[in-house]
């Protein structure tokens, strides 16, 4: 059994009995996906963090699971089944657009006709407002939600006109088809045409047209005085302290979200749309087909639903909230796997669930996909340190010289919009070898470290971490890291220990030397595997011992043999990679670079001091291009070039200036005055090339982030992502081939520093948090270290929250939240979501995994 698969197999065991002490262990001859999802759901339960689910899962018309778990009714301790009822909030959308669907079909409406041929007393303030504008959530109406004066009032019943009197008069948010925003008022207005155009009650409309001739029995317009069998409470509540919802009647969400169903019945509705039961083949077509804007531009979302791709493959989704319930209903189209997902806890999002459920019912499917497919390639990952945006040629740089690197991007793809998950080292790093937040995986911020580790700290990257060097190995890569580490410096962190063949490098950042930092920290240590051979490492000549150990390794592991190739690197002995059927392996080189480092003089190699434009610091982005060029003139000589991906990226932002004469460069981007929330600090260069593959002089302005290389990378090499853990990556493939329609896979981005959530990003929208206490920087001192052995939060000033608009204004200098409201409330929404699953300071961080610690940490010296 693989290491990976051994950690996840341990992990699972470990939920499975942390269940059966809630008394929800699952019982003997449960198949694997029962086992797996009665551990997943009934620990939701059991934490207190739901009071009631359900759960369907089916492969095209076969059920696989239907179930339900903890409580319907709390107060009369009513089981919750795969029969209760939920209301489902905004799925009913994908009612309402597929009756107006089936009124185009009819010849009763057409989707381009204004809303005013229905409404014809609709102010639409000089606009043009047609029906796909509103199924698209592109029209640029207020959403009835964002009003100040919708949750006062959710209890009133209301009449068609009244509700309308609440939003039609604002003013358009911008003009239809500009923009996509997600409004309630839309499907409000289409429920309305529905009316009209069936000359029918919309919820008679939906019983006679779907419901009955589906067989959907169990699927109902909600009303507080009806009689529905088997339906759920609804509960507002957290951490296990619950209370009874909020009233809301259901004639003000109306179309957008009145409807009650069971997982078994949506199920059957998703499956009868696919198939042709509900809609013709062109209706369904159009119906998962993205809207368009304007421009030209992709919206996320058809008519009813968000389609995307996650993870290589297709998905429509939706989800729902509503006073008391959240609803989740995904749909992979390729597969025909369908998971619902409903609960009775407003605060629990069901979504997490079926993600879970997917990465299992994925992971093996893909393993045995591509054990058998396409040769999976090298991979050469570059990671340099504390590089600033605007430090390449091909990102705009006017004083440093980077033909390599420029190379490298004309001839694959360039990114603008890329992220690393934290402005800091250590946490960077763990969630680029994980795929997940670094609060995930708690290398965030540390008890003896602050922000980043320090020498002989106690803390690491916990043994039981599955590191993308693991999964690679398993499919029988040879893995070296080659550079800096960062994750730990005793011997149960180190490398070799998390998946690497090979080890070449220092431990944590340049900076951290007695020599130069005087803290009595022991001399810096150069690794080879878990041994120190030279201490104290020669900083100048890193680099280029770097780029020779990774040229051996390419070479060592090329099929051209027919010439002697010179050692580049004399300076090293003992050469690990001597294995004469390393030709047959692909190889995994993991190169994060020392520079430009975190020294205020940062330290080139001799050959190129004093020779660029920009002082120490240009002088080592110089040596990195020279690094690059090697490389790549090895792999095209070793006829390698087409069976090699090589990624270009940094582990974070350049460095706050201080008192350095020479720094890096932030380019157009907002600059960082600490580790913080700016553009600056997060948004890195990300180049990737694979010729043959990638196509070239690409460039990308989709949102990613250094997380996505973990199940993109894996993907190709044919391993499963691990199914036992939360993975926040996603796979970027069709962002880095320029697949036509590709969007970025994620929903939003989040920016923490430390514990704290500090921004949100959704689109083009980045939304600084109003923060009454911003953290500043984790330690002791300027230097952000604990001499102590204890860490301390340095907050600053309260701070207003601010709204961005990237695309017009990628310098954050423009607060535009006043003119957008609607904008920060979802943009809040998203980061309430983000404090839910990742925390926030003295928030738990849900599916939260530990660090690695040790008792009595030693230092790692010369023997």
């Amino acid at each position: 059994m693989s290491a990976y698969r051994e950690k996840a197999v341990r992990a699972l065991i470990l939920i499975l009995v942390q269940g059966a002490t809630a008394g929800w262990l699952p019982g003997a001859g449960a198949d694997p996906l029962e086992e797996f999802v009665d551990a997943l759901a009934g620990e939701a339960v059991a934490s207190g963090a739901a009071s009631g689910l359900s759960v369907g899962v089916a492969r095209g018309d076969e059920i696989l699971l239907a179930k339900g778990y903890g409580f319907a009714d709390l107060e009369h301790k009513v089981p919750a089944t795969a029969e209760t009822v939920y209301r489902i909030g905004s799925i009913t959308k994908e009612f309402t657009a597929a009756a107006i669907l089936l009124l185009a079909e009819e010849g009763k409406l057409g989707l381009d006709d204004p809303l005013t041929k229905f409404l014809p007393e609709y102010p639409v303030q000089g606009h043009e407002v047609t029906l796909r504008h509103l199924l698209n959530h592109t029209s640029g109406i207020v959403s009835l939600t964002n009003l100040p004066s919708f949750r006062p009032r959710m209890r009133e019943e209301v009449t068609h006109e009244e509700m309308l009197e609440r939003f039609q008069d604002l003013p358009f948010e911008f003009a239809p088809g500009e923009k996509f925003s997600y409004s309630n008022s839309g499907y409000y207005l289409l429920g309305m045409v529905v009316e009209a155009a069936a000359e029918a009650e919309y919820a008679d409309f939906l019983e006679d047209r779907f419901f009955r001739p589906i067989g959907l029995e169990t699927t109902y317009y909600d009303r507080h005085a009806r009689i529905i069998p088997n339906r759920a409470r609804g509960y507002a509540g957290w951490k296990g302290q619950f209370s009874n919802s909020t009233f809301v009647s259901m004639s003000q969400p109306f179309a957008a979200g009145a409807l009650a169903s069971t997982v078994g019945d949506l199920i059957r509705w998703q499956r009868a749309l696919a198939k042709g039961a509900v809609l013709g083949a062109e209706s369904w077509k159009e119906m998962v087909t993205p809207g368009k804007l304007n421009n030209g531009k992709l919206a996320p979302y058809g008519c009813g639903v968000f389609v995307r791709r996650e993870k290589g493959r297709k998905v429509i989704r939706h989800g729902g909230g509503i006073k008391g319930f959240r609803s989740e209903l995904t749909y992979y189209p390729e597969e025909e796997i369908t998971i619902a997902v409903l609960s009775n806890t407003e605060s629990y999002p069901p979504g997490r669930v079926a993600g879970r459920i997917t990465q299992y019912l994925f992971a093996q499917a893909q393993e045995e996909e591509q054990a058998g497919g396409a040769e999976p390639p090298n991979v050469i990952l570059i990671n340099c340190d504390n590089l600033g945006y605007g430090d390449l040629g091909c990102y705009g740089s006017k004083v440093h010289r980077t033909p390599a690197i420029d190379r490298l991007a004309a001839e694959g793809v360039r990114f603008t919009d890329f992220y690393a998950a934290s402005p800091v080292c250590t946490a960077s790093r763990a969630a680029l070898l994980t795929g997940s937040y670094p609060s995930r995986n708690s290398m965030h911020e540390f008890e003896w470290d602050g922000s980043v580790l320090r020498p002989v700290s106690p803390n690491g990257l916990h043994p039981d971490e599955i590191t993308l060097a693991e999964l690679l190995k398993a499919r029988g890569y040879f893995t070296a890291c080659i550079g800096k580490w960062h994750l730990g410096d005793q011997r149960e962190f180190l490398p070799p220990q998390h998946g690497f063949d090979l080890f070449l490098g220092l431990l944590y950042s340049d900076e951290m030397d007695d020599s130069y930092t005087q803290h009595n920290w022991p001399p810096m240590p150069l690794m080879r595997n878990n041994d120190v051979f030279e201490a104290p490492a020669d900083l100048e000549t890193m680099t280029e011992r770097y780029t020779a150990e990774a040229i051996r390794i390419i070479r060592a592991h090329s099929q051209t043999k027919n010439r002697a190739q010179p050692d580049r690197n004399p300076r090293l002995t003992n050469n690990p990679v001597q294995n004469a059927s390393a030709a047959s392996h692909p190889f995994f080189i993991y190169l994060p670079h020392m520079s430009p480092g975190s020294r205020q003089e940062p330290i080139a190699g001799k050959d190129f001091q004093g020779t660029s434009q920009n002082g120490k610091y240009g002088d080592t982005i110089e040596e990195l291009d020279w690094s690059t060029g090697e490389i790549l003139k090895t792999l095209a000589e070793e006829g390698l070039d087409e069976k090699t991906l090589v990624i270009w990226t940094a582990d974070n932002g350049a460095a706050p200036p201080r008192k350095a004469t020479h720094f890096g460069s932030y380019g157009p981007l907002a600059p960082r005055v600490r580790y913080d929330a700016a553009e600056g600090g997060l948004r890195v260069p990300m180049i990737a090339r694979w010729p043959g593959v990638i196509p070239a002089g690409k460039v990308c302005s989709e949102i990613a982030t250094n997380m996505d290389f973990f199940p993109t990378i894996a993907k190709l090499a044919g391993a499963a992502v691990p199914a036992d853990r939360v993975i926040d990556g996603e796979d970027i493939w069709p962002l880095l081939t320029g697949e036509a329609e590709a969007l970025s896979p994620h929903e939003a981005f989040y920016y923490y520093f430390g514990g704290q959530l500090q921004a949100v990003r959704a689109g083009k929208w980045k939304l600084i948090l109003g923060l009454e206490q911003p953290l500043l920087q984790l330690g002791m001192g300027e230097l952000g270290f604990s001499v102590s052995g204890r860490y301390s939060r340095m907050f600053g000033d309260p701070v207003a929250a601010r709204l961005y608009d990237l695309d017009e204004d990628i310098g954050e200098k423009h607060d535009v939240a006043e003119q957008n409201p609607d904008v920060v409330v979802r943009l809040e929404g998203f980061a309430e979501k983000a404090r839910e699953e990742l925390g926030d300071l003295e928030r738990p961080v849900e599916n939260g995994r530990p660090p690695g610690k040790v008792e009595d940490p030693v230092p790692q010296l010369l023997r």
